[in-house]
């Protein structure tokens, strides 16, 4: 009879835990609304991007190569065409933007040539900056982390391992 309460129980808190996700998962901002990646859909088709990064003027100059250069690879395993890539020379990330709205401006006028509807940054990005990101250059906006996470969504399968995804978004 303790086995059966157990189980209840144990069902019951993955229901409420699961509800839980749905209702305070972590958003970002997207086409003027916001919603997660996952919910968003992104890349079910081919979609055309950019790969944004920004150089730090102390790194090595192989440090940003190489990191840019896995972001293209995982872009290739979540199926998505890496248009081109963006760089910008920094101290450091601004507040507002990340980069500069110069740059910025440079990259909405190349988005609106090419037909690219995304922007994924290598580096993590805060809510606000994602915003302020896609209020100038229209695009849909994704960090690295939320890149990762969309890959290990769609090879989940099992139910644990789809909450666990979820979880890791929080």
């Amino acid at each position: 009879m303790q086995g059966v309460f157990i189980f209840i129980g144990g069902l019951i808190g993955l229901l409420i835990v699961n509800f839980f996700i749905q209702k305070s998962r972590a958003k970002r901002y997207y086409k003027n609304s916001y919603t997660s990646s996952i919910d968003a859909g992104f890349f079910l088709k081919k979609e055309k991007v950019f790969i944004v990064s920004l150089i730090y003027k102390n790194s090595k100059n192989n440090e940003h190569i190489e990191s840019t250069e896995e972001l293209k690879r995982l872009c290739e395993t979540a199926d998505i065409e890496v248009v081109d890539k963006i760089f910008q020379v920094l101290d450091k990330p601004l507040g507002a933007t990340y980069l500069g709205k110069g740059k910025l401006i440079e990259i909405k006028n190349s988005v609106e040539n090419l037909g690219v509807k995304t922007l994924i940054f290598n580096d993590n990005l805060t809510p606000s900056q994602a915003k302020n990101i896609s209020d100038i250059t229209k695009c849909n906006i994704v960090d690295r982390t939320e890149l990762i996470l969309d890959i290990f969504s769609k090879h989940a399968k099992s139910k644990q391992s789809k909450i666990q995804v979820e979880l890791a978004m929080l």
